[in-house]
């Protein structure tokens, strides 16, 4: 599942009051928060994807090679969470809080603290790694450009589009890996094998929620942008 949608301030939410005005500091912390984000998971597509097609597509080693950097750079997205108490985003915290715990649960929770072959060799890794680093990727940098007002027509409508497969794929990798981590944690504290077990029931409920979400906010994004532009020829007409 995605991390949180509405994580940092964004002239994407115009039709709606912010709750504070930007400093310029505040918004230039953002920024460099969103590119650096941006940084570190575009260089982990870009990696994964060279070493797929290097290895013909064969996924069993990419938790070795690259399982750490994905779950170490889980910890940072908690920023979000707090950037949502002290205001500097749309999003509340009990709406960022979910989303950011579902990604720690899945990096910290299944693959460092399970860490068995069963799970990280297997295809579904590679369905999170990708659908993952891809999804952010295009995020944060939307978020980053837009807070400077520089963001492109295409990084708006692959941020609202690309979703629509991009949010499917992630899931079905997360279930896979809470599935096959259940039988190596029989053996271990029961509370993790039992909320493990109620994750795996609550991750569709969140994701269906999430994804309708995200289409209603689509079709707000794509409509603003088409009204705007019908704005501005209608000024040049006159």
């Amino acid at each position: 599942m995605s991390s949180s949608d509405a994580s940092r301030r964004s002239t994407d939410s115009k039709s709606k009051l912010p709750k504070k005005q930007l400093t310029t500091g505040e918004r230039n912390y953002l920024v460099a928060y969103n590119a650096l984000s941006f940084a570190a998971w575009f260089s982990i597509f870009v990696v994964v994807c060279r070493d797929l097609y290097a290895s013909d597509f064969r996924y069993e080693h990419l938790y070795d090679k690259y399982g750490w950097p994905l779950i170490a750079i889980q910890p940072f997205t908690v920023l979000e969470v707090i950037h949502a108490y002290l205001g500097l985003v749309q999003s509340g915290v009990f709406t960022t809080l979910p989303q950011v715990f579902s990604r720690l649960f899945i990096t910290w929770g299944i693959l460092f603290t399970v860490a068995h072959p069963n799970h990280y060799t297997h295809w579904s890794f590679a369905m999170i790694t990708v659908s993952w680093s891809l999804t952010e990727s295009i995020r944060y940098s939307y978020y980053a450009l837009n807070l400077l007002d520089i963001a492109p027509y295409a990084l708006l409508w692959a941020r609202y589009t690309l979703f629509i497969i991009l949010y499917p794929i992630g899931l079905t990798g997360e279930l896979f890996q809470i599935t096959l981590s259940l039988p190596h944690m029989e053996e271990g504290p029961a509370a993790m094998y039992y909320f493990s077990q109620f994750m795996l029931l609550a991750f569709p409920v969140a994701f269906t929620r999430l994804y309708l979400h995200m289409f209603s906010q689509r079709g707000k994004a794509l409509k603003r942008v088409n009204d705007n532009t019908k704005t501005e020829k209608a000024a040049k007409s006159q």
